[in-house]
Formats: C-alpha cells, sequence, structure tokens
C-alpha cells in the first residue's frame, strides 16, 4: 500500500488540520473545538473446531520459542490500573457498565512497539485468554504471523499461518466458525488497484504455543456482488457467525459489506451489499479513508478507524451487531479522537476486552524509536 503521509501533510489547508490534531480534542464536540474552520471544508473530490499446536480453548504454557530479543515471557507489562481500581472511581457506585457512556479522554501513549517487525502494523486484538497481550500483524508482503504485545509494546512471541500475506489489513477476535473457542479473524483483502481475485478472510484459533506454524485456519475466498473492493476494515460478531467489510474510498461515502454463517473452509462466500455510510472524518485527502474496524465485545456499538481520526457508532437499544449495522446511516457518531499526530497513518483499532477502553496504532516504517501504542481511557 503505498504513502499518505505526504498526502495528508500536502497544502497549508491540510497542515492547519493536522496542527489542530495535537490539540488532542475528544468527544461530540472534538471537531467544533479543534478545527472550526476546516470540519466542514469539502477539500476531497466529492464521490457518490480446531487445533493451533494445543487443544481449543486450553490457555495452555506461558508463550515461549521466542527469538532472542523479545521481552522475557514471564516479565509482567507495564499494565495500567484496571477501569474498577482507577482512583476516581467511586467504591459505592459497583462496576462500571460494559462499555463507555461519558466519551473518551486524550490519547495517552502506554508505550512504543519494538523492532522493524512491528514497522507497518495494519491489524490488532485484545487475547481472549492472556490479560494485557494483544495481537498484531504487518501490513502486504509482511511475513505472515500473528505477533503477541504487550500493552507497553514489548513483543511477546509469534506464530506463523500457512498461507501469503498478500495484503493483510485488519484482525478480529471472536468466536471461531465451529464455535470450538476464541479464533483470530484475519482480512487478506487489501486491493488498491482493484484486480485482485484472491481476497479473501481467515480465521484461526488463538494460538496457545508460539514459535510454529498455526495448524488450522479456516479459509474464506470473498466474492463481491460488482467485481473487486478495496477493504481494509474487518468488524466480527462476537459469536463467530457473521462478518462485515468496509469499503476503503477517499471520498464522502463507503458501501459495507456482510456476510452471514454458517462459514465452511475454503468454501467461498458471496458478500453482499449491506448498507452506505457517510465517512467520519476531515474532508482533506485521504481524511475519510475507512482503515479498521472493530465491534464491541458486546456487539453493541463499532468503532471505524480513518485517517485523521477514530469514530464510534453506539447502536439502538436492544440491536444486535446486524440489525446494529444496518443501521448505520441513521447514527451520528461520535469522535473518540483526532489524529493523534503521532498516528500518521493510522490502520488499526480495537475495543479492549472490558469494553471501555479503545486502543489504536499506527503504520509508519520511517519512524524512529517504534510506533506508539495508544490507549483511549473512558471518561466515565
Amino acid at each position: 500500500m503505498g504513502r499518505l503521509v505526504d498526502r495528508l501533510c500536502h497544502g497549508l489547508a491540510a497542515l492547519a488540520v493536522l496542527a489542530a490534531l495535537s490539540v488532542g480534542c475528544t468527544g461530540s464536540q472534538a471537531i467544533d473545538a479543534g478545527v472550526p474552520d476546516m470540519a466542514d471544508a469539502d477539500l476531497s473530490p466529492d464521490m457518490t473446531p480446531g487445533r493451533a499446536d494445543g487443544g481449543p480453548g486450553d490457555t495452555g504454557p506461558a508463550l515461549d520459542a521466542r527469538p532472542a530479543d523479545m521481552a522475557p515471557v514471564d516479565a509482567a507489562p507495564r499494565d495500567l490500573a484496571p477501569p474498577d481500581a482507577r482512583a476516581d472511581a467511586a467504591p459505592d457506585m459497583g462496576p462500571p457498565p460494559p462499555y463507555c457512556i461519558a466519551g473518551y479522554a486524550r490519547a495517552e501513549v502506554t508505550g512504543n512497539l519494538q523492532g522493524d517487525l512491528l514497522a507497518e502494523v495494519s491489524g490488532i486484538a485484545f487475547s481472549a485468554s492472556r490479560p494485557g497481550v494483544m495481537w498484531m500483524h504487518t501490513d502486504s508482503g509482511g511475513d505472515p504471523d500473528l505477533y503477541a504485545v504487550d500493552t507497553a509494546g514489548n513483543l511477546r512471541g509469534a506464530a506463523r499461518l500457512p498461507v501469503e500475506n498478500v495484503d493483510w489489513e485488519d484482525l478480529a477476535a471472536a468466536r471461531c466458525p465451529d464455535d470450538s473457542g476464541p479464533c483470530l479473524w484475519l482480512a487478506d483483502t487489501g486491493d488498491n488497484f482493484l484486480r485482485r481475485d484472491d481476497a479473501a478472510v481467515y480465521a484461526v484459533p488463538e494460538p496457545v504455543v508460539l514459535g510454529g506454524e498455526i495448524e488450522r485456519v479456516w479459509r474464506f475466498p470473498i466474492t463481491y456482488p460488482t467485481g473487486p473492493i478495496d477493504v481494509e476494515a474487518l468488524a466480527v460478531a462476537p459469536a463467530g457467525d457473521a462478518f462485515w467489510l468496509f469499503e476503503k474510498l477517499d471520498g464522502p461515502v463507503a458501501r459495507i459489506y456482510g456476510a452471514v454463517g454458517p462459514f465452511m473452509n475454503d468454501r467461498a462466500v458471496a458478500v453482499e451489499e449491506i448498507t452506505r455510510i457517510s465517512a467520519p472524518g476531515l474532508a482533506i485527502d485521504n481524511g475519510r479513508s475507512i482503515t479498521a474496524a472493530d465491534l464491541h465485545p458486546d456487539g453493541t456499538r463499532l468503532v471505524v478507524r480513518v485517517y485523521t481520526g477514530s469514530y464510534e457508532y453506539v447502536f439502538a437499544e436492544g440491536a444486535g451487531p446486524a440489525e446494529g449495522m444496518a443501521d448505520l446511516p441513521f447514527v451520528q457518531p461520535r469522535t473518540v479522537s483526532l489524529g493523534p499526530l503521532d498516528e500518521p497513518q493510522g490502520e488499526a483499532i480495537t475495543y479492549d476486552p472490558n469494553g471501555r477502553d479503545v486502543w489504536t496504532v499506527s503504520e509508519d516504517p520511517e519512524r524512529l524509536g517504534g510506533q506508539p501504542l495508544h490507549r483511549y481511557l473512558c471518561r466515565d
């Protein structure tokens, strides 16, 4: 995928927007407060059961078989206090709800990704079995590996898929297609030149032991109703019985495609257009290109990443993932964050397992010192 940092920073107008991003505005007033002269400007052209080195569900031994330069497996990640132990939590209020109500605080850096392996991360998802660990993968042409990383950015290990990384673009955590345990779902769907006939979504049981090849892989070849589509964002229903793909387009409207299971290994999935949405973000070159998405752990809301920020769609009360996705055109998203400025090519977003905080990371192979890992704390 081509570099977009220069395009985002081209021209005085774009520079003004990017400068405003460093303010770290959050909440529904972020655009008005941070970039009052740019929020409504239209500066872009108008466009109308298996095993994986262990049994499913087995938490297995600690991560091992790591290269020498990885952090020791038994080294505790530098996690911050869990939400229910924060200093401002009222002791008599009971546990917080499993989602964020008041909106999100300014991005905070919890660490920097270490090593050249993680210079171009384009997908992240939290582990279902190891607290404080998330999985990541890199962009097109990278090794076909899933990397385990702690919340301070330390590389903890890797597991290899027996497939090619043609253009891996997003990652999600959900149940396996056969409901055998927790799986990681991966979108090999990037298609900048709209000519691929081999786009696919993969599902693998979350790796138990690292350092080898993942044994069980479900592959779902994707076909679109009108020919190839460039897709960089994947959302999977928590039950693993449906998934959605978001078109990446430099314009105000993006199509969403969906498929409902059951999903069978190597059986083609003909996704259908579910709806179209007004892409969130700032109207500058590629400012509204959708690069990542993630469904909330309870399936009641959705976060979407574009190059100029992150946004959350809260579904109607009682709506499940399918109903919520279909209703997206009628939902006004709230701003998680503009930018941040040190994520010039942000292409990965996820909720954490408690469903209250959001995490993002950028790809930027030219950045020295590793990509910053950002967390957006719920302000409840």
